[in-house]
């Protein structure tokens, strides 16, 4: 935050220098999770349909999945919040 309030043409270089790096580091987080999430589709394609709609009901996404019953549908859930991929539950 100092860094950003100095003035003159060493701190406009800064700033620059700043932003390109944290714009570098915002691409390549994308770049990691575009990685990780091809991979886990290719290893669990069926779970892709839970993570785009996360909206969807257990009723909606089974047919989408190939899952057997709602409760497999509930157990990717949790095991996907667990690693991150959606989001969890809001506070009651």
């Amino acid at each position: 935050m100092l860094g950003m309030t100095f003035t003159g043409q060493k701190a406009a270089l800064f700033r620059e220098d700043f932003l390109a790096a944290f714009r570098q580091v915002e691409r390549d987080l994308a770049a990691q999770r575009d990685r990780e999430a091809a991979a886990l589709y290719a290893i669990r394609p069926c779970w892709q349909p839970i993570v785009v709609h996360p909206e969807f009901s257990r009723a909606t996404l089974l047919p989408l999945t190939g899952h057997k019953s709602p409760n497999s549908i509930t157990a990717c859930r949790r095991r996907m919040r667990e690693v991150g991929l959606i989001a969890g539950r809001a506070a009651s």
